[in-house]
């Protein structure tokens, strides 16, 4: 009995891995480097989603896979680049206890509608330190109907890389004229010996096709830096470029003293090395350096450019100097320890409340200056136009009496009454004002005043202007 229901079970076995089938097919037996190639697996009664298409990592990329169902059947399909020129096999693949058979592509160097691409990665210095940055160049040469995407580094433990500019220009490569496309980046290694730099994979674009090259690979050594070297002093030496600083400053008012540093510092480190340097003085005790990285002035230059500003508060009025700061820097070409010294520079401290008195005292002074200027020339206006009013009447006189009255009331003070008599009026004119002496002029004045002769009159009043123009109060100058 137990014989029957062997063989039985051996037979339903049998059937069902004859029922299951597995085949794989690729959609071209020619390819160019760089061109997507599609394999496509199907099987009946076997599941496809556990598929280990690690055999084939080897020799090409598995760049997507689409699984399909329907009923008992499923369908892979897996897009593929090849990794490299030449007759490719690609190996078995395994599901359940089914295997595909292996499978022949011709991967040439271009084709008709990808043309020949060349790679190169290189870094400058050849051999740099630990912590010094180097310039890493990816340069791609096509024939420039290829549209390329930066490729992103993946993170890497002692590895920095920060991504620079790009550059697009026509070169000669082997004699033979291609566009090249240049991509940058500042590297930093943190860990001495040899290291081995490759991207991902490069993609490209053509008349929206999308291509993908294995990417290639870059080993150098770099070099260790002493045992007994901080590890906030970078090597290489430095370039500082220092704002001016003003001479003088107003007291309890922030000054910001700020200067560029270009060199292998870290924004950590240079902020350590500036904190050990001020911490505690009086005059930048108050705030925390400020450190702003900033674009250099070269686009593809691996050097860190920052931005440093130092707060001043100052609290008390005098002469203060600034502190001396040095930044250190390992010189490579000694092997020993230097550093960079800021120029040294004084700030005069004022207080700007005696500054503002002062200003208010010359304000003042020059307001009543003004005022002192305004009223002599309105007491000059004054006098001189009483004297144009009095020598206007005088001319205007037709007779004796006439003239008499006006003379009585001739005065270089606005608002004089007239004198009582001649006789009064030429002691007051002899007091107040600095003239020749009148008194012949009111003698021949009195004459014709009871006497007759019209020329008399004439020659009476062109004596007395001529007198009275010169007229000027006294202590003045006519």
């Amino acid at each position: 009995m137990v014989n029957r229901i062997s063989f039985l079970f051996l037979l339903l076995t049998g059937a069902a891995v004859q029922a299951a089938t597995l085949t794989a097919t690729l959609d071209r037996h020619e390819s160019a480097l760089g061109e997507p190639v599609t394999l496509t697996l199907q099987a009946r009664d076997l599941n496809l989603e556990a598929l280990d298409t690690a055999p084939l990592n080897a020799g090409f990329e598995v760049f997507s896979r689409t699984l399909g169902r329907s009923g008992n059947e499923e369908t892979l399909t897996l897009l593929l680049y090849p990794r490299q020129i030449g007759e490719q096999r690609l190996p078995s693949l395994h599901a359940g206890a089914m295997r595909t058979r292996p499978l022949g592509l011709k991967v040439m160097d271009f084709s008709e509608q990808t043309p020949h691409v060349d790679f190169k990665l290189s870094v400058e210095p050849s051999a740099p330190r630990v912590n010094e940055p180097a310039r890493l160049t990816l340069e791609i040469c096509d024939d420039g109907s290829l549209e390329w995407q930066r490729p992103l580094w993946p993170t890497r433990q002692g590895v920095l890389l920060r991504a620079l500019g790009e550059e697009m220009t026509e070169i000669e490569r082997d004699g033979i004229p291609c566009t090249a496309h240049r991509y940058f980046w500042a590297a930093l290694v943190t860990q001495p010996g040899e290291i081995m730099l490759q991207p991902p994979p490069l993609g490209a674009g053509k008349f929206g096709t999308r291509l993908r090259y294995p990417s290639p690979t870059l080993r150098y050594a770099v070099a260790p830096l002493p045992a007994w070297l901080p590890a906030l002093v970078p090597p290489g030496r430095p370039v500082i470029q220092s704002d001016p600083v003003p001479d003088v400053w107003p007291l309890h008012r922030p000054l910001a003293w700020r200067f560029m540093v270009k060199g292998a510092y870290s924004a950590e480190g240079l902020r350590a090395l500036l904190d050990m340097q001020t911490r505690g003085h009086p005059l930048l005790r108050d705030y925390p350096p400020l450190i702003e990285p900033v674009a250099p002035e070269q686009a593809n230059d691996p050097m860190s450019w920052f931005r440093v500003t130092l707060f001043i508060l100052p609290r008390q009025a005098g002469e203060w100097r600034l502190p001396p700061l040095r930044l250190p820097w390992f010189d490579v070409s000694s092997g020993q320890l230097a550093s960079y010294a800021l120029p040294e520079h004084k700030v005069r401290i004022f207080n700007p409340l005696w500054r503002k008195l002062g200003w208010g005292l010359a304000g003042l002074a020059a307001l009543l200056g003004l005022a002192g200027a305004i009223w002599a020339l309105h007491r000059a206006w004054r006098w001189r136009w009483a004297r144009r009013q009095g020598l206007k009447a005088i001319r205007q006189a037709e007779n004796p009496a006439q003239l008499v009255a006006v003379v009585r009331k001739f005065s270089l003070r606005p608002g004089q009454t007239a004198a009582a008599t001649l006789g009064v009026w030429l002691e007051r004119i002899q007091v107040e004002t600095r003239c020749a002496d009148l008194s012949a002029s009111i003698q021949s004045l009195q004459t014709l005043r009871y006497g007759q002769g019209g020329d008399a009159l004439q020659a009476c009043k062109a004596h007395l202007l001529g007198m009275l123009r010169r007229a000027s109060p006294a202590g003045r100058r006519p």
